[in-house]
């Protein structure tokens, strides 16, 4: 299927998209069920040999409604791995809605969700998703793994469409986040930018007064679809700058993958409790 026939198909119908990589899926491991899925961010693609035995692993551009990747950091690979009687659905990387497609249009907010629809149709009930963000928090410098326990998500457009009035008290679960209590991570409020500029000090300084502890260019739109699906969702983003500060995609890796490679086993045992 061509990029733009993908773009066509996620914009007429991603709920038959979904169904049709999961089965297309489902057709390649031989698996009838996943059981939890994790989406790995920017830098966070260190962290998938710790979660189990691969069972197999392919590009996504490979299922129907899935685009190749467009950003360094993220591999654009989908990994199905075995952690001891689970079944984990690891995406290494995303797509962004910064990201354009052969359309020259910036990508829907449906391609940037298509990874956890296709997760809840191959049964996932749960999902983990990770990334990088600037920190506003001074409480939460360079380093930080915080756990999101709530968003603002008004700068970017919905993943749902019509009448359909999600209640977002509990987007990111306290279950799961009383899985990684031993973690002893802080808990912060995210917010969801469009980008791909990071912030300017005004804007960052807006962000601060508002309550918010870290930023980022994901997430939110995928909690939500997640949400909407009934699956329960894990936040986990690592601080790589104070927002508002100049950075480059390549710290921002750099900081990424030294935390992860430390969190990745603990992350490892989280998941397998889930």
């Amino acid at each position: 299927m061509s990029t733009l026939e993908t773009l066509d198909l996620l914009k007429r119908n991603p709920i038959a998209a979904a169904s049709q990589a999961a089965a297309e899926l489902k057709r390649r491991t031989g698996v009838v069920k996943h059981h939890v899925a994790i989406i790995l961010g920017s830098g966070w693609d260190v962290v998938a040999p710790y979660l189990g035995e691969m069972a197999l692993d392919f590009p996504a551009a490979e299922l129907p409604g899935f685009l190749p990747s467009g950003v360094e950091g993220h591999a654009g690979r989908i990994r199905s791995i075995r952690a001891e009687d689970k079944r984990v659905l690891a995406f290494l990387g995303r797509k962004h809605l910064y990201e354009v497609g052969e359309d020259g249009h910036n990508l829907p907010v449906a391609a940037t969700v298509h990874a956890v629809r296709t997760a809840a149709a191959a049964g996932c009930t749960s999902i983990i998703l990770t990334n990088a963000v600037g920190g506003l928090n001074p409480a939460m410098p360079t380093g930080t793994t915080v756990l999101i326990k709530d968003h603002v998500s008004f700068f970017v457009p919905s993943p749902l469409a019509g009448p359909n009035f999600l209640q977002c008290d509990e987007v990111y679960s306290r279950r799961l986040r009383g899985a990684c209590r031993e973690l002893n991570l802080p808990e912060g409020i995210y917010a969801q930018v469009r980008g791909p500029h990071f912030e300017s000090p005004a804007e960052a300084e807006f962000l601060r007064r508002m309550g918010v502890d870290i930023v980022g260019m994901s997430i939110a739109t995928e909690a939500l679809t997640a949400r909407d699906l009934k699956m329960e969702v894990l936040g986990l983003s690592i601080v790589t700058d104070s927002a508002g500060e100049l950075t480059s995609h390549g710290d921002v890796l750099a900081v990424v993958r030294q935390t992860a490679s430390t969190l990745a086993l603990q992350l490892a045992q989280v998941i397998n409790r889930l």
